[in-house]
């Protein structure tokens, strides 16, 4: 036993001897004009890939900037694609192409600080970090897939569903399972961030610190277009706080959803820097209510509260020394995506991209009559998998997230406006107002009618 522990040993440090050889080797032979920008070459990128894979021992490929595999320098055709893609190839005569998840997720890599975590369209996690020449992404390293979920589970219900496979296909497609590392959240997370400090070895570039520049830049810009559009509407510019912008924004953060998180929060602060004339001691008393409040949102989306408090800390003795609204700005963007990323954690979120699809899935057709079979296709996933899978994620059933959801809605209409309670029971798609008081009194404590008397807009019926 001892001689075996030994030889694995020596095994794991000639793995990492060999990565730190090729990364001393690589910042020797980096090359840098007079600007400064390194030099970019697939060659190197693919030395740093093969010995991540080497020193981590999770599969690790070149995509080129349309997401075609780079081999010896040469772009192939034909998408990335593991073990277990050929299996079910060979199996169902159906192709599985991930060219265009490996893409989402070097783009999404490139908008969220380097690193990103996301999933393939057979469910299997992926890391990817981008490779960047002159600051434009030339290509990307994509690591995976790894299992977060144990994958006698995954093969029995989401494969075998999804492929309609025979109890010898399935088989083989356990067997091709053996060969995808079954690792822990907490792993992964730090995988990730080991492929981010690889491509800045391989790019010759502190990629984390470009993109955030590139995302500061960016950021800016899109403030400075809504508040022309602001400008256009004419008006004072003493105008209320935006109020709705910001429910909305905390909304978004409860959910981990980034991108509409990131759309609100750019027009929020454009109204907010317009109408205090870009007044800098205004806005920072505005950014540090906002991180308070952004806090507590991302608790409520289950972040873990020592990794919020710490950030609130630090926060706290940041802010005080800007002196502009642009910097301001790109503070309170940054701080919002760190909460974000808490909420959406890859401790928190084995399937959360999936997960979240069905929630916006759910919102976006509240007034139907849906039910758990049609959500889950939306995803591609069966109905029973999908149901274990929702509990294991959000605590509630489907039919009770369901349930509770168009409630909410129920009571933000009974509350701003005066529509009748049997047409509000119909837009949140109850079968009668029967139903829906029942489900509502059941939720709220209180019937519909006694709701908005206590909490509608006066006059509102």
């Amino acid at each position: 036993m001892c001689n075996q522990d030994t030889q694995i040993g020596r095994g794991v440090l000639a793995s990492l001897y060999a990565f730190c050889s090729i990364l001393y080797s690589d910042a020797l032979n980096t090359r840098t004009d007079t600007t400064g920008t390194s030099s970019f070459s697939f060659d190197r990128a693919e030395q740093v890939a093969r010995h991540y894979q080497s020193a981590t021992g999770i599969p690790c490929h070149v995509i080129d900037a349309d997401g075609r595999p780079v081999h010896h320098g040469r772009r192939m055709d034909g998408p990335v694609r593991c073990g277990l893609c050929r299996t079910l190839e060979a199996a169902s005569g159906r192709v599985t192409n991930c060219t265009q998840a490996h893409l989402y997720g070097s783009f999404e890599a490139m908008r969220f600080g380097g690193r990103y975590t996301y999933f393939c369209p057979l469910s299997l996690t992926h890391l990817s970090a981008p490779l960047l020449s002159d600051g434009v992404m030339a290509g990307a390293f994509v690591a995976g897939p790894v299992l977060l979920i144990d994958p006698a589970e995954y093969v029995a219900d989401e494969i075998a569903a999804r492929y309609e496979l025979s109890a010898r296909d399935a088989a083989k497609a356990e067997r091709a399972m053996d060969s995808i590392p079954h690792i822990t959240p907490a792993r992964a997370h730090a995988l990730a961030e080991q492929l981010l400090y690889s491509a800045s070895w391989a790019c010759g570039a502190d990629v984390e610190r470009i993109v955030e520049e590139q995302d500061r830049m960016s950021h800016e810009a899109n403030i400075s277009v809504y508040i022309q559009h602001l400008k256009t509407m004419g008006g004072d510019t003493e105008h209320a706080y935006p109020t709705q912008k910001e429910r909305e924004l905390l909304e978004h953060t409860r959910a981990g959803e980034r991108e509409a998180a990131r759309l609100v929060l750019t027009e929020l602060l454009a109204q907010v820097r317009y109408s205090t004339g870009e007044d800098v001691d205004r806005l920072k008393a505005r950014a540090l209510e906002l991180t308070v409040l952004l806090s507590r949102a991302a608790l409520d989306g289950g972040a873990d509260p020592e990794s919020v408090f710490g950030l609130n800390y630090s926060a706290l003795g940041e802010i005080h020394g800007f002196t502009d609204a642009q910097t301001v700005s790109a503070w309170l963007a940054r701080m919002t995506d760190r909460f974000l990323s808490f909420v959406f954690d890859v401790r928190e979120a084995r399937h959360r991209d999936v997960i979240l699809k069905a929630m916006r899935f759910i919102r976006e057709n509240l007034s139907e009559r849906i039910g758990l079979d049609e959500v889950a296709a939306s995803v591609r996933l069966s109905g029973a998998y999908f149901s274990r899978l929702f509990r294991e994620e959000t605590g509630e059933t489907f039919m009770q997230h369901l349930a509770r959801m168009r409630v909410e809605r129920a009571r933000q209409l009974l509350a701003e406006g005066s529509t009748e309670i049997v047409d509000i029971a119909s837009e949140t798609g109850f079968a009668d107002q029967s139903h829906f008081s029942r489900v509502f009194k059941k939720l709220t404590g209180t019937s519909p009618l006694r709701f908005r008397r206590e909490h509608g807009v006066p006059g509102g019926g």
